[in-house]
């Protein structure tokens, strides 16, 4: 082994040591300093360099991680073939990365060119198998297509429980987690927090009371409650998750989001306005500083309604223009989809649209918009919130599903005095 071999290979341990202790500034350093040795003594297209390239993806914001992650997968298919388990690993991280960046259809993609390379190489019944399919049930998902995310999820559970047995019965847990997610969207309480209860029982005899892994679950179990209306262990369980997770993590780690969201919810829907926005401001700062994009429109629901809640139209009308703006970026990503799954997607976010058109029309905001913008463009930013609104409750109508006001209230986080 050479020396200039053996120094590249003493930065990639500092890199990734330097990841697992968080430090995002020696990580990237080192892997760079790796990869500059790799290339210089291995050539650009070696393997072992899309495995710097896939190591600085993870230190990296967008789009440079993307990036990174492109120019692994072409060296890996020129080196593999397209058929490589390599390959698919890096399919994964492409989609992981499209993921949060809202782009859900090259998510998809990604996530479906893997699980046909693992099926492929591993066989049909493989472990490798049901993380690929819990990751395309999650597209489908996020999606609003509730019964396919069901079906990958269920597949997916089958694989892992006759694949790994007792003795693993820790990766059972993520599916169990994901079949709750998709339980609680339907409004089946009772079967979502079943599943969450499963789950937590097992990470905690994995791993113990302290893992990340349990504080994923506890906020599912937190979110239950707070459908529930139960906002005392609603709470409990949030944040006992936030303090897993701050000990474990950094403070601006995009972990701590999810509990972050769910006490700045349950704040503003007791009155608890100023530690609902401190909290509210953090998730925003965590999102962008992580270039978390798919998390947007929430976050700025989220600060519309508590703005809305303190009577503070203008600041409420800004972010929920905010929030529909993200939302509509993404849809712009989504036309190469089948339109049905446009149409699900839409529904997912139906109410960010009904809450800015109705502050708008307690605003009378209708012809303030067009006298303060020259009698153009606020007509037709007035026309096109009213269009989409307008095709989102049709297909909202169409669906067939309803939802109780009061549980509207709880689910997103507004307070009965302060709905509008």
């Amino acid at each position: 082994m050479s020396r200039e071999t053996e120094e590249a290979d003493a930065f990639m341990a500092q890199g990734n040591a330097a990841l697992k202790q968080g430090d995002r500034t020696a990580a990237p350093e080192a892997f760079q300093a790796a990869m500059e040795l790799r290339r210089q003594t291995l050539g650009e297209a070696h393997l072992d360099v899309a495995d710097c390239l896939n190591a600085l993806s993870c230190v990296s914001k967008y789009p440079a991680n993307r990036n990174y992650l492109e120019q692994a997968l072409a060296i890996q298919r020129m080196a593999l073939g397209n058929v490589h388990t390599a390959v698919a690993s890096t399919l994964n991280m492409l989609g992981t990365c499209c993921c949060f960046e809202g782009d859900f259809a090259a998510t998809r993609d990604y996530f479906k060119q893997s699980l046909d390379i693992v099926r492929v190489t591993l066989g049909d019944t493989h472990p490798t198998v049901a993380a690929s399919l819990l990751n395309l049930g999650t597209v489908y998902y996020l999606l609003g297509d509730y019964p396919a995310a069901r079906d990958y999820y269920e597949r997916a559970l089958a694989i892992t429980g006759a694949a790994l047995g007792e003795v693993h019965h820790d990766n059972l847990a993520g599916s169990l987690d994901a079949l709750g997610n998709v339980c609680h969207h339907l409004d089946d309480y009772a079967a979502a927090r079943d599943y969450y209860e499963q789950a937590l029982a097992i990470k905690r005899a994995a791993r113990g009371e302290a893992h990340l892994h349990v504080a994923d679950s506890l906020n599912h179990l937190g979110d239950i409650h707070f459908s529930l209306g139960d906002y005392a262990a609603a709470r409990h369980y949030y944040e006992q998750a936030l303090s897993i997770q701050r000990q474990a993590l950094d403070q601006c780690h995009p972990v701590t989001s999810h509990s972050l969201h769910g006490l700045a919810n349950l704040n503003l829907n007791e009155g608890f306005f100023d530690q609902a926005a401190a909290q509210l401001e953090e998730v925003l700062r965590i999102t962008l500083l992580n270039d978390a994009f798919f998390n947007l429109p929430s976050v700025y629901a989220a600060l519309s309604k508590l703005q809305a809640a303190r009577g503070a139209t203008e600041s409420a009308i800004f972010f929920g223009k905010q929030a529909v703006n993200a939302i509509q970026h993404q849809r712009g990503r989504l036309t190469t989809l089948e339109p049905e799954l446009q149409r699900s997607f839409l529904v997912t976010k139906e109410e960010a649209y009904q809450d800015l058109a109705t502050l708008l029309v307690s605003a009378g905001r209708h012809d303030a918009l067009c006298l303060r913008d020259g009698g153009g463009r606020g007509e037709a930013e007035w026309q096109r919130i009213r269009r989409v609104w307008g095709a989102c409750a049709e297909t909202w109508r169409q669906s067939g599903r309803r939802e109780p006001m009061a549980r509207r209230r709880r689910r997103y986080g507004v307070a009965d005095a302060a709905v509008l």
